[in-house]
């Protein structure tokens, strides 16, 4: 598509992408869950809004359904980063997703 191979060397294939999709779990959305605090595994100095803050860093693959964590936090994965402001709360869900709301409730 960008060039032709030249024929005395092989093609070399520099990346690949892939996309996969799975069928949802078969977990009722309103299953209730015991929510329940979660011990950070470490803390990380961040620029939340216009102040440095030392926050709690959760590993998002140790977390799960039930954990709750409430901000300033980090969920950290391979690559990338969920950040949980202050006044904010994160919830796992029973499917292994981050709910995250305002906390306390305005």
């Amino acid at each position: 598509r960008f060039g032709y191979p030249p024929p005395e060397r092989p093609v070399e294939v520099e990346s690949v992408r892939v996309v996969a999709s799975s069928r949802p779990l078969d977990v009722p959305a309103d299953e209730p869950i015991g929510w329940s605090p979660v011990a950070a595994g470490a803390t990380r100095r961040c620029l939340i809004g216009d102040a440095w803050q030392e926050v709690a860093v959760y590993e998002r693959e140790s977390l799960e359904a039930g954990a709750e964590i409430v901000g300033p936090a980090l969920v950290a994965e391979r690559f990338s980063a969920t950040v949980i402001e202050a006044e904010w709360r994160c919830r796992v869900d029973a499917a292994g997703a981050l709910l995250i709301e305002r906390w306390p409730v305005r």
